[in-house]
């Protein structure tokens, strides 16, 4: 008997929703593919008008959206970890990964 890996039929089923949704999607696709330049046109007469949101659209598309920076913090902008955290957890997760604790976990199957 096999156990692991790709097997023949095992997995979650597509459902009816799943592929209807695939088929509305690729329809869509297709219809926007066929009307792309007059959709540019449309959006660049309204950018050159001064539609601040048709810009953004055009220049996201153009250019990608631009990076957003994540801040974790703590209350009140305080570190989410003080010193002695960091410093406890570097030191279990070195132990963790240290030769001589692998060769204890391949022991005991951990």
């Amino acid at each position: 008997m096999s156990y692991g890996g790709k097997r023949e039929g095992a997995g979650r089923k597509v459902g009816v929703a799943t592929l209807e949704r695939e088929k509305a999607r690729a329809y869509i696709a297709e219809r926007v593919a066929k009307y792309m330049p007059q959709i540019f046109e449309v959006l660049l007469d309204k950018t050159l008008k001064g539609d601040l949101h048709a810009l953004r659209e055009l220049l996201d598309r153009a250019f990608g959206r631009p990076a957003q920076a994540v801040v974790l913090s703590g209350l009140n902008g305080n570190p989410l970890f003080d010193a002695e955290t960091k410093t406890k957890s570097k030191k279990a997760i070195v132990s963790y990964l240290s030769l001589e604790n692998l060769r204890d976990r391949q022991k005991t199957g951990d």
